[in-house]
């Protein structure tokens, strides 16, 4: 419900999925700002990175190889 139910317009294909149904609920995007205090502890850098590894089409997806690359993680020493 946090997510939001997809559309094709964030899912473009979504109808062609197996077990999609358009009579599932239709639940609006809550945007993670409203999602408890997601945004105090994250900050905005950190919002922009759930956001881009939430997406909903895998095809637009942030990899997380991409993700380690984000600028949230700027200064964050790296494990070798």
């Amino acid at each position: 419900q946090k997510l939001g139910t997809p559309t094709v317009e964030v899912w473009p294909g979504l109808m062609d999925l197996p077990q999609f149904k358009p009579t599932f609920p239709k639940w609006p995007h809550k945007g993670w700002e409203n999602i408890r205090n997601t945004k105090a502890q994250v900050g905005a850098d950190g919002i922009d990175l759930i956001d881009k590894l939430m997406t909903y089409d895998p095809k637009r997806r942030m990899s997380a190889r991409a993700a380690l690359q984000h600028r949230y993680f700027v200064g964050v020493e790296r494990l070798q």
